[in-house]
């Protein structure tokens, strides 16, 4: 069941008033970028395969535009910000949901006491594409599937990495 009032996607613009608001600018060193596109979220959310009774690990909530959308299709999203800068707006953006735990902090060093079988669902920055995907830490051990949308930049690199070198 998707009520359109909580599907709703921040716009540039609304999304530009809740960082002026809280005297935010985006953090160039973390990667950060905020996800606007309707059309990307629906397809992140059609190839992820969510079901009610998945368990979901985003990393990098940004202001909740994905997370709201996973929110809506999974029974739980656990998501993880590193910053803390956005976490009372990202607060104030899911209020409305009550399957969602925000948690601040740095995926790549916080101890995560995650559920078994959950996934990674994330539109994660450039600079955590190797760390995430390419060596998992234990607190990556249980998850029983990623998916991650990655930055344009990296994905010639990435799949590089699959051809035999000439």
């Amino acid at each position: 069941m998707v009520f359109d009032y909580f599907a709703k996607s921040m716009t540039k613009k609304e999304i530009k008033g809740v960082l002026d608001k809280h005297g935010i600018a985006p953090n160039k060193r973390l990667g950060q970028s905020f996800l606007i596109d309707k059309n990307i979220l629906d397809k992140i959310i059609q190839t992820a395969h969510i079901s009610k009774n998945d368990i979901i690990l985003e990393i990098g909530a940004g202001l909740g535009n994905l997370t709201k959308k996973l929110a809506q299709e999974a029974r739980k999203v656990i998501t993880i910000e590193k910053d803390k800068q956005l976490i009372e707006p990202l607060k104030e953006n899911l209020k409305d949901f009550k399957n969602i735990e925000i948690i601040q902090g740095d995926v790549l060093k916080k101890e995560l006491k995650l559920p078994s079988n959950y996934k990674i669902i994330s539109n994660i920055p450039y600079y955590l594409t190797s760390p995430v995907t390419a060596e998992p830490t234990s607190n990556f051990s249980n998850g029983s599937s990623f998916r991650i949308g990655l930055p344009l930049e990296p994905i010639p690199m990435i799949s590089s990495c699959d051809r035999p070198p000439s």
